[in-house]
């Protein structure tokens, strides 16, 4: 996954199951992607689709 992708996904609070492990073993911090999140897209829709 390129890391655009993971700054988006950290953005929508939708992380990947691998992005998740690797959270858990440490071997990433949530904290790594605050800077690219401001220099990605704002998502189009936000919350729960059923809104």
């Amino acid at each position: 996954m390129c890391a655009g992708a993971a700054a988006y996904l950290m953005k929508i609070g939708r992380p990947t199951v691998a992005m998740r492990i690797a959270f858990a073993f440490g071997d990433a911090k949530v904290s790594d992607w605050d800077e690219a999140q401001e220099l990605v897209v704002e998502p189009l829709v936000q919350g729960d689709r059923n809104e």
